[in-house]
């Protein structure tokens, strides 16, 4: 659960009268048959700096998004307020995005007790393997893989791909998040040529299914098509 909300300065304000921002949520702690163990409260505070509270709509640099904690399976997920994302907990499909996943022979990471950085989409022109994801403003965990949203309206996913939740055909799991394309996601070169999802303004994962929605309302979903999750009409395990 979480709640929000940001206290503008008023129109009759004096100069140094400052914005204020607000965040708060619970984790809830579950055992493995749903039984509630505990609860951590969570809470973000900032005051804008003079500069800004004087200048009307104008926003603080020093807030890139606002922080927010995603946990589903054996891994959690977190965004910072600077926009980079941060995992813990299983990986044995890469769902930590550190580049290594726990089911690989000799070089394997099955989990991680402490955060990791995860890494940027490197396949992006002006990202190099080994740099970390930045400007992000949202994230979601599905059962064994996470998705991010950029503040370009970007998207991007990664961990386990048995059901091409990542984005990939023909991949078991992808360990290094991909940005998503659209259209029917075949390693072929009708895939080379396909664009980007773009505008994106929302994300979502199910356990196997992720969703995405743009600026004009378009809901875009790829994954798991069980019970017609992704509903395109017809049932099956399928990627659309």
């Amino acid at each position: 659960t979480s709640d929000h909300w940001v206290v503008t300065q008023p129109e009759d304000a004096l100069d140094g009268d400052r914005r204020q921002r607000y965040e708060a949520g619970q984790i809830i702690i579950s055992d493995r048959d749903g039984q509630e163990r505990g609860r951590i409260d969570l809470e973000y505070r900032h005051v804008d700096d003079k500069e800004v509270a004087t200048q009307k709509g104008l926003e603080d640099s020093s807030i890139q998004t606002t922080p927010m904690v995603r946990s589903n399976g054996n891994f959690t997920v977190a965004l910072l307020s600077n926009g980079t994302v941060w995992a813990w907990g299983a990986n044995e499909y890469g769902q930590l995005g550190n580049g290594v996943a726990g089911n690989e022979p000799n070089a394997g990471m099955s989990y991680a007790s402490q955060p990791m950085q995860v890494l940027a989409a490197y396949e992006k022109t002006d990202v190099r393997f080994g740099d970390y994801m930045q400007n992000i403003v949202r994230i979601a965990v599905g059962k064994e893989h996470a998705m991010a949203l950029g503040r370009d309206g970007s998207v991007y996913a990664w961990g386990r791909n048995n059901y091409s939740q990542v984005g990939l055909e023909d991949v078991a799991y992808q360990a290094v998040p991909v940005q998503i394309k659209a259209g029917q996601q075949t390693l072929t070169e009708e895939y080379e040529n396909n664009t980007y999802l773009t505008d994106i303004v929302d994300i979502a994962a199910g356990g196997a299914t992720s969703v995405a929605v743009d600026e004009k309302g378009y809901v875009y979903t790829w994954g798991s098509n069980a019970n017609g999750v992704l509903g395109i009409s017809r049932t099956g395990e399928e990627l659309e």
